[in-house]
């Protein structure tokens, strides 16, 4: 199956169509076919996270035809991520998680069960279980230098390191950045998955700047990664940039800025209908207006 074969299964005008695709290629699917599924419902995570749970679904739907549990587990896997990274419900996704585990781990798949906690970890993280998810995130990253997946093993790292910068340790996270950066960079940044990872490695890099009172460096870090995911048609990981730079500017008393930049962000999350990103920022906001004495805005 290649890649065309999947656009056409999703622009299928709906459900029963969907099924009547797949009634009619049953024997062709495969599990790179629902691998590739999978990867496009993670690729939609935050910036249609609805339509990623549709493909997440869709195929559960190919594992009741197939009966095979491995494509039930990349459904669950699917799921769990955009339950996670795109909805923020970190406790409903670590029974996802756990049940897409199990199921690669009895059929002594010790490699699948390692690249969900690349993700995984930052739901442990969400629900005050930090700790176990630095433990987790060791052991899951020496099976992934013994099977040679080094970009997954880079992404994993970065994250252990957002959840130090939540430990509040923001230097070691400062040097995990900067190490994680280096290692995009050394597998060259032609891919456009590279370059856009090698972006949030520098955004996450920024946060930690400005976290440690370097605010200049946090702000020139913010405005190259805002550039390269612009560049690369990342929507809303270049918004969650603005909000950052807007959340510097805050700190640094340039509220005006600050303002700009929120309403911008703003207005994006709200056409995206991720309505509690928002009033995230709503309360961003009030803080620029309290400070400006606008009580009437607040």
């Amino acid at each position: 199956m290649n890649a065309l074969s999947i656009e056409q299964l999703l622009a299928q005008p709906d459900a029963d169509h969907q099924c009547r695709w797949l009634d009619a290629h049953q024997a062709e699917i495969d599990e790179p076919f629902v691998e590739s599924l999978k990867s496009t419902a993670v690729q939609l995570r935050m910036s249609e996270p609805e339509r990623a749970l549709e493909i997440a679904r869709l195929i559960a739907t190919i594992a009741e035809r197939t009966g095979v549990r491995r494509h039930l587990g990349y459904s669950l896997w699917a799921e769990a991520v955009v339950v996670s990274l795109g909805l923020g419900d970190y406790a409903r996704a670590l029974i996802l998680y756990d049940r897409a585990i199990a199921i690669f781990a009895s059929e002594g798949d010790q490699l699948s069960p390692a690249i969900m906690q690349v993700s995984r970890i930052w739901s442990l993280a969400n629900v005050n279980r930090a700790e176990e998810a630095l433990a987790v995130g060791e052991a899951a990253a020496a099976i992934l230098r013994q099977n040679g997946r080094w970009l997954p093993l880079a992404t994993l790292q970065m994250n252990v390191a957002s959840i130090h910068t939540r430990l509040g340790e923001y230097g070691k996270a400062l040097a995990l950045y900067e190490q994680q950066q280096r290692s995009y960079e050394s597998f060259g940044l032609e891919a456009e998955e590279v370059e856009g990872l090698w972006a949030l490695a520098v955004h996450n890099r920024a946060i930690s700047l400005c976290y440690l009172g370097r605010f200049a460096e946090s702000i020139d870090a913010s405005e190259s990664a805002f550039t390269v995911q612009q560049r690369l048609g990342n929507r809303q990981e270049a918004v969650r940039v603005q909000q950052h730079l807007a959340v510097t500017y805050v700190i640094l008393g340039r509220y005006n800025e600050a303002l700009r930049l929120f309403e911008q962000t703003r207005s994006a999350f709200a056409a995206d209908k991720l309505e509690r990103h928002a009033a995230r920022v709503d309360l961003y906001m009030c803080e620029c207006w309290l400070r400006l004495r606008r009580f009437d805005r607040v």
